[in-house]
């Protein structure tokens, strides 16, 4: 009779128990990162530090704060149901009945009722959270290790793939942030005027066919351009007559860009009687522009995510569809199964 009670308890201890706990060294190493990261944030916003430096700076503290919330969470379980506390320490309870889905790869992933539990890898009884959770909900869909591997362990090398998708997935975005930080409206403030009569001017033309205004100013080596002036417009025959009058024109370009030698781009060009060129066109075209290319790369981004949700799903199912996957992955890349063809 002792026994049988001794037995029952350890029975009963292997249903009730919690699980889901992360390591204190987790949340410690977040605090480090989140502090270092947040100090350096503070040195780039009073250095004035461009947008690029900002926003990887405070990614990295995110991701310090999101390794301090990992204390919080935890799971505790009865043979009736089980409590989940998230990062934000809000307890959701929940019967076996409710779960649909249980990953049970490296890390183990719940799917019950419209929330996702993770349970890391170096997190406590996962793996024995995960059979416990089987046991008690036997209509729910139950992937063994092999099954939750990525790409569901049909291909060779998965990380190799997943790589490749994150590389060429930050592609548009850092074209996208290159652009914020380069192509941005000028204030009145970043431009340097020049005042004088125009000596010489030529029309260059590129590859394209597209013509180019070069002036050159006294006192300077370097060439003062613009594309915005065609040669038989009506401003541009405007500009000549000026420009034989010995009219005085006010130049405006970038002071970043005083120094130069080579080129220089215009920003604004008028005389006494006429403006040719104006900072609120400039701006207009430059944004105008800018927000066309992000567009460009937003697309590239939806095109990208699209091919790779439509990868992985061909290449999990590949014993569905052993012709369509041979469309994404060499044959030397699929694991070989029996029964696949």
């Amino acid at each position: 009779m002792a026994k049988r009670n001794k037995h029952q308890q350890k029975a009963q201890k292997r249903h009730y128990g919690t699980a889901g706990t992360i390591p204190i060294f987790v949340p410690i190493l977040g605090g480090i990162v989140f502090l270092l990261f947040l100090v350096l944030f503070l040195i780039a916003v009073f250095q004035s530090a461009g947008l690029p430096a900002l926003i990887g700076l405070g990614v990295f503290c995110l991701l310090g704060l999101v390794l301090i919330l990992t204390v919080n969470q935890k799971i505790t379980y009865t043979p009736e149901s089980f409590t989940y506390r998230d990062m934000l320490r809000i307890s959701h309870t929940y019967s076996y009945s409710q779960i649909k889905k249980i990953r049970c790869g490296r890390d183990v992933t719940i799917h019950v009722g419209h929330r996702i539990i993770l349970i890391d890898q170096m997190a406590d009884n996962g793996q024995k959270f995960a059979h416990i959770a089987r046991m008690h909900a036997p209509d729910a869909e139950f992937l063994t290790p092999e099954q939750a591997k990525l790409f569901g362990g049909n291909v060779h090398n998965p990380g190799e793939f997943v790589f490749l998708f994150i590389l060429i997935g930050l592609i548009p975005v850092a074209a996208a942030l290159f652009l914020l930080h380069t192509d941005r409206a000028i204030s009145p403030e970043e431009l340097r005027q020049e005042t004088c009569a125009v000596p010489s001017y030529q029309f260059t033309e590129n590859e394209d066919g597209d013509q180019r205004l070069e002036l050159e100013l006294p006192e300077h080596a370097a060439i003062f351009y613009t594309w915005k002036i065609e040669p038989d417009s009506a401003e541009m025959a405007q500009m000549e007559q000026e420009i034989a009058e010995k009219a005085v024109f006010t130049i405006s370009y970038p002071k970043t860009d005083q120094d130069k030698k080579d080129q220089i781009p215009i920003i604004q060009l008028e005389s006494a009687d006429h403006v040719y060129l104006s900072l609120a066109d400039y701006n207009h075209d430059t944004l105008k522009t800018r927000n066309e290319l992000i567009l460009l790369s937003g697309g590239f981004e939806v095109l990208w995510l699209l091919f790779v949700l439509t990868f992985s799903y061909v290449v999990r199912h590949a014993d569905k569809y052993p012709k369509l996957v041979k469309l994404f992955v060499k044959s030397s890349y699929l694991v070989d199964k029996p029964n696949r063809y």
